[in-house]
């Protein structure tokens, strides 16, 4: 139990660095000025599933995927989707596949997003059968560089 003394069981042990779990929100700043996502990590699921029952990740592999929400809270007009990794605990990143309608949604999809637009929708990961994901990382190609921003633990 956290009782939020220093040194008690289950107090963080980074006090100082808030990682960004599911439901946690993270505001992305852009390299360029304006230029500010706000977001999301709203679900994930292990192992994902697709509506059409003839389509399933390659032999060896599974699906997983998250619901991720994108708000445009800054001053200039964002492009598409930014890339997005999973890390597994083996150190390997895994990126984005598309799929067709899961069973928890449909995939996300924007070409632009205007100030004060949302766009949400889920995202999918093919990875080995026997890998563990430990993070999530959003990056879009304007982030500021080190920003340590984009990442959400699973």
């Amino acid at each position: 139990m956290d009782d939020g003394v220093p040194g008690a069981e289950g107090a963080p042990a980074r006090a100082a660095v808030k990682e960004a779990h599911v439901g946690d929100l993270v505001r992305v700043d852009g390299a360029q000025v304006g230029r500010h996502l706000q977001v999301g990590l709203g679900a994930y699921v292990d192992p994902a599933i697709s509506v059409e029952k003839n389509f399933a990740p390659a032999a060896g592999k599974r699906w997983v995927a998250a619901s991720m929400s994108f708000v445009n809270v800054g001053g200039a007009s964002y492009g598409a989707l930014g890339r997005m990794w999973a890390h597994d605990s083996a150190g390997q990143r895994h990126p984005v596949v598309s799929t067709g309608e899961l069973t928890t949604g449909k995939p996300i999809v924007f070409d632009s997003l205007e100030v004060g637009e949302r766009a949400e929708g889920w995202v999918v990961f093919e990875i080995p059968e026997n890998a563990r994901i430990v993070r999530l990382q959003y990056q879009d190609a304007n982030m500021q560089a080190n920003s340590g921003e984009g990442f959400w633990a699973v």
